[in-house]
């Protein structure tokens, strides 16, 4: 039995097939709010009137360069 945390919470986790389950979905959840936040630094930076670029989206999203250039 493995201990595993998942959006805050600890689990125990009996099988490999369940904690990959919950990875999965972990990294699911963590790239649907990194593409909140690009969507969100895009419609601010549109009202700046600035250009839209990944170095800048990422900038203002917090996020990687690569994980911007990944959803633009």
């Amino acid at each position: 039995m493995k201990k595993l945390e998942f959006a805050g919470y600890r689990v125990l986790i009996e099988s490999k097939k369940e904690r990959q389950k919950i990875a999965k979905r972990a990294a699911q959840i963590k790239s649907e709010k990194a593409q909140e936040k690009i969507k969100q630094a895009i419609k601010e930076l549109q009202a700046e009137g600035k250009k839209i670029t990944p170095y800048r989206v990422a900038k203002k999203a917090g996020v990687s360069y690569n994980t911007a250039r990944k959803y633009l």
